[in-house]
């Protein structure tokens, strides 16, 4: 478990492959626990969520957490987490330590919470922004997924790591646009045994364009699918419906 926040994504945002590098070794320096990426997805978690004796289930743990570092916009402690869930410590705990193990939470040396289902407290390279107010993801599929779900104006923010583009997607209710106009996706496959953030979180990222993910492609020897930017916001939205609806307040 880690025992400082400080610095773990410093030089993240920077262009290029530099800002890969640098959120892999972040990552590596700062997180405890492997992060499944598609841990957002209903198909990946059991649908008994590990109910404990008085009823509560991880899956109620995990969409609170969520909630909350939504709201608060800052690490949450395991006594804000249970009382928001009308429980106790006893209770919560073990659930907390179950979805970490899973990959599903993340907390720092203080036990708090820093970031659950995808949604981070810590800066990343991803942000997605909201009546002015930035928050971050573990990758850029968890904010193109949320931005949609927010609509009101939301725009995902990122950068082409092959050539440190920046690059924005905007929405609009059903309305998406990107700039650059042809960026996209890029989802790189995964083995059964590669679930840890440091292999394959940097490697979900816009690019400027198929050429460019292509490229990148190439240059890391990697196989991926290149997704079109309204896909893949689609498709992420269909996960993270169920944290994400009814919308938290002050969205």
């Amino acid at each position: 478990m880690f025992r400082s926040t400080s610095g773990v994504y410093a030089g993240a945002a920077v262009a290029g492959t530099a800002a890969v590098a640098g959120f892999v070794a972040g990552r590596r320096a700062g997180y405890r626990s492997a992060i499944r990426l598609d841990s957002v997805d209903l198909g990946d978690r059991p649908r008994s969520g590990g109910n404990t004796e008085d009823g509560l289930s991880s899956r109620a743990v995990e969409r609170e957490s969520f909630r909350l570092l939504y709201r608060m916009r800052r690490p949450v402690s395991l006594k804000e987490l249970a009382d928001a869930l009308g429980s106790t410590l006893d209770v919560v705990q073990p659930l907390v330590v179950d979805l970490e193990k899973r990959g599903h939470l993340v907390r720092d040396g203080d036990d708090q919470v820093l970031g659950a289902a995808g949604l981070s407290v810590v800066p990343t390279p991803h942000v997605f922004v909201t009546n002015a107010e930035p928050r971050w993801t573990w990758c850029a599929w968890d904010a193109l997924g949320i931005g949609l779900l927010l609509s009101k104006g939301t725009v995902v923010r990122s950068h082409c790591p092959q050539t440190g583009t920046p690059i924005e997607v905007r929405f609009r209710g059903r309305r998406i646009a990107s700039t650059p106009r042809n960026a996209v996706l890029l989802m790189p496959e995964r083995s059964a045994s590669c679930v840890t953030v440091e292999e394959w979180c940097p490697l979900v990222n816009l690019m400027a364009d198929a050429d460019k993910a292509r490229g990148y492609m190439e240059d890391h020897g990697i196989s991926a699918r290149i997704v079109q930017v309204g896909d893949a916001s689609y498709d992420s939205a269909r996960s993270y419906r169920p944290l994400l609806r009814p919308l938290p307040s002050g969205s």
